[in-house]
C-alpha cells in the first residue's frame, strides 16, 4: 500500500533532499573590517564562494589575509571580487535522493523496505554530521584564524537536512510498526 504515512515521511523527506540540489545556502558568514572590506562567504553543496567588496584603502594586515583567503595575489586592483571553490559534497544529496525513491517503490517487500530506509537514516545521519564539520571548517577557512567573524548563519540548506533526517527515522518507525502488525497478522493465521 503506497498510501501509507511512512511514504509520506519518506516524500517530505526526499523534497528536502531535492531543495539542496537547487543550490540553497547551508550556511554564510560575513567579515567586516570598517572602511576597508566587506568579505561575504556562502557554502551549499556545490561549495563555497567568497564575495569582496573593497570599501577603503587596505592595510599590509588585510591585504595578505584576502590574499590567502581568496587565492588571489592582486586583491588590490579589484574592487568587487568573486571566487568559487567546489566540494564533492553534492554526491550524497542525490544519493540518497535515489535512495528514498527506491525506498518508496520497495512498498510491497516491508523487509526490504525497512533496510533501505534504514540504510537511508545513516547516510541522513551521516550527511548530517559532515554539515557540522563542514560548518566547523568553514569557519576557520573563511576568517583563516585572524578576523573575527561578525555573522553566521545557517541556512534554510541546514534545516533541509535537518528535515529529511527527521522525517526518515519517523520512516523507518512506521515501517516497523506496519512490520510488527503484519507478522502479528500472519501469526494469528
Amino acid at each position: 500500500m503506497i498510501y501509507r504515512v511512512q511514504t509520506f515521511y519518506l516524500f517530505i523527506a526526499t523534497l528536502a533532499l531535492i531543495s539542496l540540489t537547487f543550490g540553497i545556502d547551508v550556511f554564510s558568514t560575513n567579515i567586516i573590517e570598517k572602511e576597508q572590506f566587506e568579505l561575504t562567504s556562502h557554502a551549499n553543496i556545490y561549495g563555497i564562494q567568497k564575495d569582496l567588496v573593497l570599501t577603503g584603502e587596505l592595510d599590509t594586515d588585510n591585504l595578505q589575509f584576502l590574499r590567502e583567503s581568496l587565492n588571489k595575489v592582486d586583491v588590490e586592483e579589484v574592487e568587487n571580487h568573486s571566487t568559487y571553490s567546489n566540494l564533492i559534497f553534492y554526491i550524497f544529496p542525490f544519493v540518497m535522493i535515489l535512495l528514498s525513491i527506491g525506498t518508496i517503490g520497495q512498498y510491497k517487500n516491508l523487509k526490504k523496505q525497512l533496510g533501505l530506509a534504514r540504510f537511508l537514516v545513516v547516510l541522513n545521519l551521516l550527511l548530517f554530521g559532515l554539515t557540522l564539520y563542514a560548518y566547523y571548517q568553514f569557519i576557520n577557512y573563511v576568517s583563516a584564524g585572524v578576523f573575527e567573524i561578525n555573522t553566521v548563519n545557517l541556512s534554510l540548506g541546514f534545516y533541509s537536512i535537518c528535515i529529511s533526517v527527521a522525517f526518515s527515522i519517523l520512516a523507518v518507525i512506521g515501517i516497523k510498526r506496519d512490520y510488527k502488525l503484519i507478522k502479528s497478522i500472519d501469526r494469528i493465521r
